[in-house]
C-alpha cells in the first residue's frame, strides 16, 4: 500500500510533527509512507516539498501579517487558501493508493483539494483544528459552538468577513460532496465537524494521535527535579505550551485560579518560547524543544496544568499521562477522552475558574490524593498513547475506505517545483497586503539603518580626540 500524507510541514509545529511521526510509524508497520509537503525542515529522506519558497513567502510573510492587522487583537488563527497549486500533478500523489491530508492550510485552496479528490483515490484527513469546516478561522471561539456564524466568519470585521464568506461557500461547493474519510483525533472535534454544514456528510472516525512512549515514560522523580533545579521536597505543577500568551492556552483563567492558591511548598514550573507576568512563585525553563527533557520535565512534576480554552487533543496531556503524570485542568476539548477526572486526574468545566482554583486547592492540600492519582496515572494502559496503536488504527481505516472511480484522467506528472497561481476574487486584497508587506520592509529597513547610523555616530565620536580644556593647560598658558 502506497499512502502519502500532505502537510504543510513536516516536522515543525504540533500538528506537522504528529503527521511526520505518525508517517514514519506506518513505514515501520511495511507501509510504503511517504510525505509531500510546502516546506520541509526535516532531513526524512520520504519527505519531498513542492515549494521553493513562493507560498510560505506569500502566507508567512504577506498573507498572514495583513490578516492579522486588520482583525481584532483576539482574533483566532485565521488563515485562507488564496493561492492555487496543481498538486494533483506530483508523481508521488499519481503513484499513491491513499492520500491523507492532515494541516494543510496556508498551503492548499478548495479547488486543490477537490482535483485531489477527483483523482479517484481514498481520501483520509486528519483534522488538527476546525479550518476545514469554517471559512478561515481555525477555532470557534468557544469549547461548545453552535450556530453557523463560527463557520461562516459573520462576527469578525470587515474586511475579513467578506473574506471569510468567499472562504466558506468555496470550500462549501468544492468538498461537501466529496468521499472524505475524516479521523479526528478527539470525540469532540468529531462531533463539532458532524454538525457543521461542510462535514456533516463527511465519515468520521476517532484516531487519537500517537507519542514515542518510549520516550515519554515514567522516570526516577528526584534525578528529574535535580536536572532542573526543582526543589526535592515542593509540590511541583507544570504548566507551559509554544506560546504562553496564547488566548486558548487559558494562561488567563489560570493566573486567576492561582490567586487563590496555596504557595507554600508548591513550585511552578514554566515551559513556552516567551515570558509572561506572573503573581506567583514561579520558575521558567523557556522552550524545550529535546523530547527526552521534555520527558523528565514531567517526570519532575507532581501535577501537569491544562486550563485551555479551546484544544483538540493536546499532545502535552498525552505525554504528561505517558509519563505518569496526572493531569489538572478544564474539561475542553478531547481532554476528556484522556484523563480520568477523580482517578488520573481532576477537572472542572470549561471556563469555571473557581471548580479549577477549588481543584488545585484540593491536589495541594491533599497528600493522599496525590498519591492516588500519581499511582493511578502510572499504572494506567500507556499502549493507547503510543505511536503503534495511532498507525495500526490508521490502516485499518485506509482498508476500510473506498474510492468512486475518478472524474477525470490522470494528469501528466509535473517536472520540477510546481507554479503557484492567485485566485482572481482574492486579488484586490492580496495586491494591497503585497503592497503592505513591501511598505513594511522599507519601514523596517528604514529604521535599521537609521539605527547603524546612530552606531556609527557614537562610535566615530568615541573615537575622535578630546579637545583640551582649560585644566589641561599648564599654568604658564592661560590666556593665551
Amino acid at each position: 500500500m502506497k499512502v502519502v500524507h500532505l502537510s504543510t510541514h513536516d516536522v515543525r509545529g504540533g500538528a506537522a510533527a504528529a503527521a511526520w511521526r505518525l508517517h514514519r510509524a506506518l513505514r515501520d508497520q511495511g507501509i510504503d509512507s511517504r510525505m509531500v509537503v510546502r516546506t520541509r525542515h526535516g532531513d526524512d529522506p520520504h519527505v519531498a516539498a513542492t515549494d521553493e519558497g513562493g507560498i510560505a513567502a506569500w502566507h508567512e510573510e504577506i498573507i498572514t501579517p495583513w490578516l492579522r492587522r486588520h482583525g481584532p487583537e483576539d482574533l483566532p488563527w485565521f488563515t485562507v487558501g488564496a493561492l492555487d497549486l496543481p498538486l494533483e500533478t506530483h508523481p508521488w500523489i499519481i503513484e499513491a493508493d491513499v492520500l491523507h491530508l492532515h494541516w494543510v492550510s496556508e498551503w492548499l485552496s478548495a479547488g486543490a483539494v477537490q482535483r485531489l479528490a477527483s483523482l479517484g483515490k481514498p481520501m483520509v484527513w486528519t483534522f488538527h483544528d476546525l479550518w476545514p469546516v469554517t471559512g478561515g478561522v481555525h477555532y470557534a471561539g468557544t469549547n461548545e459552538p453552535q450556530g453557523d456564524a463560527w463557520q461562516r466568519g459573520s462576527t469578525l470585521p470587515e474586511p475579513l468577513r467578506a473574506i471569510s464568506r468567499r472562504e466558506f461557500d468555496r470550500k462549501h461547493t468544492a468538498w461537501a460532496d466529496l468521499p472524505i474519510h475524516v479521523a479526528s483525533p478527539s470525540q469532540w472535534l468529531g462531533s463539532v465537524v458532524k454538525s457543521s454544514a461542510i462535514g456533516s456528510r463527511w465519515s468520521v472516525q476517532t484516531i487519537a494521535n500517537g507519542i514515542d512512549t518510549n520516550v515519554f515514560q515514567p522516570g526516577d522523580r528526584a534525578s528529574a527535579r535535580a536536572r532542573w533545579g526543582i526543589p526535592a521536597e515542593a509540590t511541583v505543577l507544570l504548566f507551559g505550551c509554544a506560546a504562553l500568551a496564547d488566548r486558548r492556552k487559558g494562561f488567563a483563567p489560570l493566573q486567576e485560579a492561582l490567586r487563590s492558591a496555596p504557595r507554600e511548598g508548591v513550585s511552578l514550573v514554566l515551559f513556552g518560547g516567551d515570558a509572561v507576568s506572573l503573581d506567583y512563585p514561579h520558575q521558567l525553563v523557556g522552550s524545550v524543544r529535546d523530547p527526552a527533557a521534555m520527558a523528565s520535565l514531567y517526570q519532575a512534576a507532581d501535577a501537569f496544568l491544562s486550563p485551555a480554552l479551546e484544544d483538540n487533543l493536546p499532545t502535552t496531556v498525552i505525554e504528561s499521562l505517558a509519563c505518569g503524570t496526572p493531569v489538572i485542568g478544564f474539561a475542553t476539548g478531547g481532554v476528556p477522552d484522556l484523563v480520568d477526572d477523580g482517578r488520573t486526574g481532576l477537572l472542572a468545566p470549561c471556563g469555571d475558574v473557581p471548580d479549577l482554583a477549588a481543584c488545585l486547592q484540593r491536589f495541594m492540600t491533599d497528600a493522599a490524593l496525590r498519591s492516588s492519582l500519581a499511582d493511578a496515572a502510572c499504572s494506567a494502559d500507556k499502549s493507547r498513547f503510543s505511536l503503534q496503536t495511532h498507525a495500526s488504527k490508521t490502516i485499518e481505516m485506509y482498508r476500510a475506505c473506498t474510492a468512486p472511480a475518478a472524474e477525470h484522467p490522470l494528469p501528466e506528472m509535473a517536472q520540477g517545483p510546481l507554479p503557484f497561481t492567485l485566485l482572481n476574487e482574492e486579488m484586490p486584497w492580496l495586491q494591497a497586503a503585497a503592497v503592505d508587506a513591501v511598505l513594511q520592509a522599507r519601514q523596517r529597513e528604514q529604521k535599521l539603518r537609521d539605527k547603524l547610523q546612530a552606531t556609527k555616530s557614537k562610535l566615530d565620536k568615541a573615537k575622535a580626540p578630546t579637545p583640551p580644556t582649560t585644566k589641561d593647560k599648564p599654568w604658564w598658558k592661560f590666556g593665551t
